[in-house]
């Protein structure tokens, strides 16, 4: 190249890398919901990714985990970690608690789980910790993945519980991620 031609190539080259660059589709991380703001319809579609419903600032305990994968994996908005109950002997529970004070009425559950371990779960409710009120029962396999279930509940708790009895693969459960909404 002679320097009259480097002089005229090279201007074009650091343009056309300008524009390449400034015409590329750009996308948006969702945000987190704060525990106040109801969640829209859009937010209520998103499958993963992103922390939405109403369990959010309380406690999630289990009956049991199983390595690394702690309770509070079910309810960290990420698609790619879960709570995993040990493989001991049935029944297994997942449970979050509000916090003192706070109740709140689940009309919309999403639930992910993975290898056909939704099977004979109930979603529980209660205001005591201690007696239980079945708000879901469902007995046949979801199978693996997202599972989004309309509820016909009325009443606030303030814990919910997911309550397993069986599954089709060992003898544990997963929740890859689960959302509460009202």
């Amino acid at each position: 190249f002679s320097l009259k031609m480097k002089k005229t190539v090279l201007p074009i080259i650091i343009l056309s890398a300008f524009l390449f660059t400034a015409c590329q589709p750009t996308t948006t991380t969702p945000t987190s919901q704060t525990p106040t703001q109801a969640p829209t319809e859009e937010k209520k579609a998103e499958v993963l990714g992103a922390t939405t419903g109403f369990l959010m600032g309380g406690t999630a305990n289990a009956d049991s985990v199983e390595d690394v994968n702690s309770v509070d994996r079910a309810v960290d908005g990420k698609d790619d970690t879960f709570w995993n109950s040990s493989s001991t002997k049935f029944p297994h529970w997942w449970k979050y608690d509000l916090g003192e004070g706070i109740t709140k009425t689940a009309r919309e559950i999403y639930i992910y789980s993975s290898s056909n371990q939704l099977r004979n779960w109930k979603l529980q409710g209660s205001n005591n910790d201690t007696e239980w009120v079945d708000v879901l029962t469902r007995s046949e396999s979801e199978g693996a993945g997202p599972v989004t279930v309309e509820l016909e509940n009325e009443t606030g708790y303030r814990y919910y519980r997911v309550f397993f009895t069986s599954s089709y693969l060992q003898r544990y459960n997963n929740i890859f991620e689960i959302r509460l909404f009202e």
